[in-house]
């Protein structure tokens, strides 16, 4: 006996008589005759782009669930919130300087809240230098929080000791 080729669809073959039957399609000629049997040439479990969740999104291709916006969407393409960035990054460190001084800030911007209700904001971070009891050298991490939409400063962090050293 010899063997024989795919069936059209591409699901059965059979070698020496046996028939074999290849659970899903996924593509062109799937069943393959190699080395004296047959096999399937791919499993569909296996193929990137197979893995959508209860909503339809593809994780495999960075594709998540926005309850907010009930849809699939990349995070770092699309924000999932329906806030509005009105506040430039120049902006937000410019209110950061007047704040805190001239530092060279670090502004980047972050998602803050729960899944239900989240804000965009700036976050803005900088090396202070100052003199604990006046004489001794220390360098503090700083940082403001600034809102994205209105461009006002949430919250200033500082470490607690910050108003020995006249951080």
């Amino acid at each position: 006996m010899t063997l024989s080729s795919p069936s059209p669809d591409g699901k059965q073959c059979s070698s020496y008589g046996t028939q074999f039957t290849c659970s899903k399609s996924c593509g062109d000629n799937i069943c393959n005759n190699n080395e004296n049997k047959c096999t399937c040439e791919k499993d569909c479990n296996n193929i990137v782009g197979n893995d959508k969740d209860s909503h339809g999104c593809i994780g495999s291709a960075g594709y998540s669930w926005c309850e907010e916006k009930q849809k699939c969407l990349r995070t770092w393409e699309e924000n999932c919130s329906n806030s509005k960035m009105k506040i430039l990054p120049e902006t937000a460190s410019l209110k950061a300087r007047e704040r805190l001084g001239e530092l060279g800030f670090n502004v980047s911007l972050k998602e803050i809240g729960n899944k239900n209700k989240t804000k965009t904001i700036y976050e803005a971070k900088a090396q202070q230098q100052g003199k604990l009891f006046g004489f001794l050298n220390v360098q503090a991490d700083v940082s403001a929080e600034i809102d994205a939409e209105t461009g006002e400063i949430i919250k200033v962090h500082k470490p607690w000791w910050s108003f020995l050293a006249g951080i």
